[in-house]
């Protein structure tokens, strides 16, 4: 079984605050699992969180 992470644990993982974490669980925008009243996500949640932000680089290309 996978460890779960609280909200101040993503939050501090993600530098953002507990207040945003819970805002974009309540829209859906991360998953996560709710044990006991109180939110729990999984690495996976946060590796899917984060690929679906992903931005991709750009070539870069020399004039020359």
């Amino acid at each position: 079984m996978e460890a779960f992470m609280d909200s101040d644990d993503l939050a501090k993982a993600l530098g953002v605050s507990r207040g945003t974490i819970q805002n974009w669980a309540e829209a859906k925008k991360i998953g996560y699992y709710k044990i006991g009243g109180e939110l729990k996500f999984t690495k996976k949640d946060l590796d899917t969180y984060l690929e679906a932000h992903r931005i991709e680089a750009r070539p870069t290309f020399r004039r020359g």
